[in-house]
């Protein structure tokens, strides 16, 4: 599985694959600059529904999300995080960073 992106209402979803690691780092980082330059969406959601993994690359890919989407006045929620994903974000203490729904 790859990771995908949809636009909802005044959000962009990106999906995220069932490990979020290094090896999707140049996927991602096409999918974030598309949906920077390109849709105009005041949201940026990144959907962890069918993830099950996500390592120190994962977490600062999603820095790094961040920091490009608020240069552009943009917020990012991270949502359907469970498991282990959910363990490893409440360890890195994201919740001060992001929104988690």
């Amino acid at each position: 599985m790859s990771i995908s992106k949809v636009r909802q209402d005044r959000s962009t979803v990106i999906r995220i694959p069932p490990q979020f690691d290094f090896k999707q780092h140049v996927e991602f980082r096409r999918t974030v600059d598309d949906v920077l330059e390109q849709d105009q969406a005041g949201e940026i959601v990144i959907d962890f529904a069918g993830t099950h993994s996500v390592d120190s690359a994962g977490l600062g890919m999603l820095l790094n999300l961040r920091d490009a989407a608020r240069g552009t006045g943009r917020s990012v929620v991270l949502t359907n995080a469970s498991g282990a994903v959910r363990q490893m974000l409440e360890t890195a203490q994201f919740k001060k960073v992001f929104e988690i729904r």
